[in-house]
C-alpha cells in the first residue's frame, strides 16, 4: 500500500526532526496518534480520499521506537474535511 508508506514516512520524519536522532527507545519517542492524523491530513485530500477507497484502516509504524498506530475510516473521513480546510 504506496499511500500508507508515505504516512510512515512523514510520521518518521516528524519525530526524527523534534527528537534530533533516530536512536529513541519507545519510552523517550514523542510519537502519537495526533501526529499521525496530522501527518495524513498533510498529504491533502487526493491521497485520503484513496485511503479511503481502499476500504480498510491506515496504518503507520514508528520507525524509531516501533508503536503502530490505525486510522480508521470514519476517522480519514474526518481528517479529509480538515485537509480540504487547510
Amino acid at each position: 500500500m504506496a499511500v500508507s508508506l508515505v504516512v510512515e514516512d512523514l510520521v518518521a520524519a516528524a519525530a526524527q526532526v523534534e527528537n534530533g536522532d533516530s536512536d529513541q527507545s519507545q519510552d523517550q519517542c514523542h510519537c502519537t496518534l495526533e501526529r499521525v492524523k496530522t501527518a495524513i491530513v498533510l498529504m491533502g485530500p487526493e491521497e485520503i480520499k484513496i485511503l479511503i477507497s481502499e476500504g480498510v484502516a491506515a496504518q503507520a509504524q514508528c520507525e524509531f521506537c516501533g508503536r503502530k498506530y490505525e486510522v480508521e475510516i470514519n476517522e480519514l473521513k474526518k481528517l479529509l474535511i480538515r485537509s480540504e480546510k487547510s
